[in-house]
Parts: C-alpha cells; sequence; structure tokens
C-alpha cells in the first residue's frame, strides 16, 4: 500500500502486481503535475489582478503596496530578466524598511534625498565597508522608475524623486577599486581545471579568449555562431 497526501486528497493504494505500483505511481505523478499546474495558474491569476488593478485616488499609497503593483506589472510584461526583479525587490525593502507606512503623497523631495543620504551611511554585509556610491545611484534611479510608474496611473500627484541628483563620476570612481588582470599563472589554473561538467570549462575558455560577459554568454544562440565566408573562420556575432 502506498500513501499520497496532496493540497486537498489523500489517497491510499493498494497494489499487488508491479503493473498495479506502476499504474498508482503514474497517477500520482500525474496528480503531481497538476498541483503545479494550479500553483502557476493561481500565481498568473494573481500577478494579472494586481497589474490590471487600479487603486484610487483617494487610498493611501505606500510602499510596499507600491511594490505589489510596479512588480506584478513588470512580471506580467515579461520585458525584464528575473535578475531585474530581484533588484527591484531590494530596492523596494530599502524604500519600505525606511518609510515604513508613510503615504508616498506626504513625502517631499527631502525625504527621497535623506534616504539618499541614508543609503550612502549603510554598511555593506559583504565588504564590511560602506555601500558603494554605484549602488546607491542604482537604488535611487529605481525609486525615480517606481514613482514614474505611480505617477502616470494617478497613484501620486508629483514623481518627488526626479529632481535628486545621483552621485557624480567623480564621487563614484572614488569607491571602485583597481582592478588588476589575471597573471598568465591564474589564467593558466583556469584553462587546466577539471570540472565535473565539461560545459563550465567552455564557458570559462569563452570569457577568457573572447572577454564577453555573463551576461552575453548566456545570450548566446546557435544562430549566433556564423563563419566567415572568405577566411572560414567561425566568429559569434553579438
Amino acid at each position: 500500500m502506498i500513501t499520497y497526501k496532496g493540497k486537498d486528497i489523500e489517497l491510499l493504494i493498494e497494489y499487488e502486481t508491479a503493473e498495479e505500483l506502476k499504474a498508482a505511481m503514474e497517477q500520482i505523478a500525474q496528480l503531481k503535475i497538476q498541483e503545479e499546474v494550479d500553483k502557476y495558474t493561481q500565481l498568473k491569476q494573481h500577478i494579472q489582478h494586481e497589474a490590471t488593478t487600479e487603486i484610487s485616488k483617494h487610498d493611501k499609497i505606500t510602499f510596499d503596496k507600491l511594490q505589489e503593483k510596479y512588480i506584478a506589472q513588470a512580471t506580467y510584461d515579461a520585458n525584464v530578466s528575473a535578475k531585474t526583479i530581484e533588484d527591484y525587490i531590494t530596492t523596494f525593502n530599502k524604500l519600505i524598511d525606511y518609510f515604513k507606512k508613510k503615504d508616498i503623497n506626504s513625502l517631499s523631495v527631502q525625504d527621497i534625498e535623506a534616504f539618499k543620504l541614508h543609503l550612502s551611511t549603510q554598511i555593506s554585509t559583504r565588504t564590511g565597508k560602506p555601500i558603494a556610491k554605484t549602488t546607491v545611484n542604482r537604488h535611487i534611479i529605481f525609486t525615480k522608475q517606481f514613482l514614474k510608474f505611480a505617477k502616470q496611473r494617478g497613484y501620486i500627484a508629483e514623481n518627488i524623486a526626479e529632481p535628486v541628483k545621483l552621485y557624480n563620476k567623480k564621487n563614484v570612481r572614488k569607491d571602485k577599486k583597481k582592478t588588476e588582470n589575471y597573471t598568465p599563472k591564474e589564467i593558466s589554473k583556469i584553462l587546466t581545471y577539471e570540472h565535473k561538467e565539461q560545459i563550465y570549462s567552455q564557458v570559462y575558455k569563452l570569457a577568457l579568449y573572447t572577454g564577453m560577459r555573463q551576461g552575453e554568454i548566456r545570450k548566446i544562440t546557435q544562430e549566433d555562431i556564423k563563419q566567415d565566408k572568405e577566411t572560414g573562420i567561425h566568429y559569434i556575432d553579438i
């Protein structure tokens, strides 16, 4: 006898032969697949609802409520990567942590300036040093985008983040560490390292020989690999 407990059902299946067991396992597999499909459908419906349901102009609009709308719309439009969605959520979390449940309509340009200053004094958990100015700039750029979205939909009267200036290039450069190139010995180690999966060796070789970035390598398709008709040399068209 085997037991399967699903979200809304519980099955007790008795079997005497291998064929009966196989049929029972196939039934359970189908139920599991259906459960995942149902979860996906519910999530998709929620996202569509959040993306298409408007907030009344008389309602209080906080950053946590704006996050629901903005992320739902970005997910529904499917025009940004999952990594970008994660970055959006990181900025929203910082806004929510700083402004709590304050109505965005009650905030001013000075409040966003204070938020920018607050970010610049935060300590990075990775480096143990103040957050880089480039990171602060990214959070402010995202905040401008969020509030532009809110204004376009009538949730707020004014984009109070728009006048806030980013840290200039001179200040940003001070935060940047001088990068060092790999030594021939280090490159040799990378090229000769035996990975469990061959694909990783190929990716590292491609990065070292071409200088391509991770995102560029991930986007390569078969159609991007071409051959010069005159020389016969293969190349990647990016």
